[in-house]
């Protein structure tokens, strides 16, 4: 038994097959991208405004991802800047067409903050900051392919009321992609 063991062992490396191997340069994996376009102009900007001053503004955003992404838009509490105006500020948000900053090509296709208008004083900048502070609980979910885009027409009310005399707001909304 044990020679034929050392036969075996032996005789099996002796048994050898023929193997060859060839590579393929160049191959390469490279992730996708999720991205948005910065919008040129501010939303508002208004100096010296008294209660029941209103306006509108819009907004293009373009999306510039190589990946399908889904588009929220929200405001976080940091977000909210300023003395306090924010509270004394309704706002209503649509999403549309267009492409002028002065909104005089918009065609709306959706409310996504304040249905009611500007006649609803509850809606506030505060208040949708409270609502939408975040992507999970962002407005208007939509589906981006490269170069879509998408206009948002912001309207804007201040409220008569003594207390918003001399405050200020700054404001900073936030679009955000994900695949």
């Amino acid at each position: 038994m044990v020679v034929t063991l050392s036969c075996w062992a032996i005789w099996r490396p002796l048994y050898a097959s023929f193997a060859a191997t060839a590579g393929m340069p160049g191959a390469q994996v490279r992730t996708g991208m999720v991205a948005l376009g910065s919008p040129a102009n501010a939303i508002v900007s208004v100096t010296g405004a008294i209660p029941g001053s209103f306006g509108s503004s819009c907004l293009r955003i373009t999306y510039t991802g190589s990946l399908t992404g889904h588009v929220r838009l929200y405001l976080t509490p940091a977000g909210i800047a300023g003395t306090g105006l924010a509270s004394y500020l309704t706002l209503q948000v649509k999403q549309g067409s267009g492409g002028n900053v002065d909104c005089s090509d918009f065609v709306p296709a959706a409310t996504v903050y304040n249905p009611a208008g500007l006649i609803d004083t509850t809606k506030t900048v505060t208040a949708f900051g409270a609502a939408s502070p975040g992507y999970a609980t962002g407005v208007d979910s939509w589906t981006a392919a490269t170069s879509d885009t998408r206009t948002y027409e912001f309207n804007w009310q201040l409220q008569d009321d003594n207390a918003a005399e001399s405050r200020t707001a700054s404001l900073t909304f936030t679009w955000e992609a994900q695949s």
